[in-house]
C-alpha cells in the first residue's frame, strides 16, 4: 500500500488531536484522499525534511474523531517496511541491553525474548503480537547476530500502541538523520 501512494502524497500536516506518547498522526493527501499516517517522528523534522517511509508505522483506517486510545489493531494498517526497519534496528539496540544480557546469563541457553511493554503480564502470557523477537542464548551469552524478528509482532494490538523503549527511537532517527533522509532545523538569521 505505502509503495503505491507515497511518491504522490503531499506534503504532511499534523493531526494535533492524535499526539501522545512521542507518536503523531500526519495527514496526507494523496490523489484527493486523506490517509492518517502514524509516526514516531517528532512534527518538527517531519515538517523540515517530510516524512521517510521508514518512520510511517502505519495508517489509520476509518479514522476515529475521538481520542488517541481509540487508535486500535482493528483500524490500523501496518506498513512493512517500518517493520523491517524496526527489526533492523532491534537487533542492534537489545544484543547491547543490559536486561536482556542478564537474562541471558542466568538463562544460561535457549532464547530470550524481547517484549513490548505495553503487554499486561511480562511475567505470564505474553501474546505473540506482544513479542518484538527473540535473541539466541548460548552459554550465558547473546549469541552475536542471532536475532529474529517475530513476525506476528504487530505496532498496534489488543494492548494498544507499543511501548519500546526511547533507545531503540533514538537509534532510528540517527540512522535517518546519518542517511540523509532528516534535516536538523536550522535557525534563520
Amino acid at each position: 500500500m505505502f509503495k503505491n501512494w507515497f511518491g504522490r502524497a503531499t506534503s504532511p500536516t499534523l493531526d494535533p488531536r492524535f499526539s501522545f506518547a512521542g507518536f503523531h498522526v500526519f495527514l496526507l493527501n494523496v490523489q484527493g484522499s486523506q490517509l492518517h499516517v502514524l509516526s514516531f517522528l517528532p512534527p518538527e523534522l517531519v515538517f523540515v525534511s517530510a516524512l521517510p517511509m521508514e518512520a510511517c508505522m502505519g495508517t489509520i483506517l476509518n479514522h476515529p474523531a475521538g481520542p488517541a486510545s481509540m487508535i486500535a489493531a482493528a483500524n490500523f494498517q501496518p506498513n512493512a517496511q517500518f517493520d523491517a526497519y524496526l527489526h533492523h534496528h532491534a537487533a542492534r539496540v537489545f544484543a547491547e541491553d543490559s536486561g536482556l544480557q542478564a537474562e541471558a546469563k542466568h538463562q544460561k541457553r535457549g532464547d530470550v525474548f524481547v517484549l513490548d511493554a505495553r503487554t499486561p503480564d511480562p511475567g505470564g502470557y505474553v501474546p505473540p503480537e506482544d513479542i518484538l523477537g527473540a535473541f539466541e542464548v548460548s552459554d550465558g551469552s547473546i549469541s552475536a547476530h542471532s536475532y529474529r524478528g517475530n513476525p506476528q509482532y504487530r505496532v498496534v494490538s489488543i494492548n494498544g500502541i507499543c511501548d519500546l523503549p526511547p533507545a531503540l527511537w533514538n537509534a532510528m532517527i540517527a540512522d535517518l538523520h546519518a542517511s540523509g533522509q532528516l534535516r536538523v532545523h536550522e535557525a534563520r538569521s
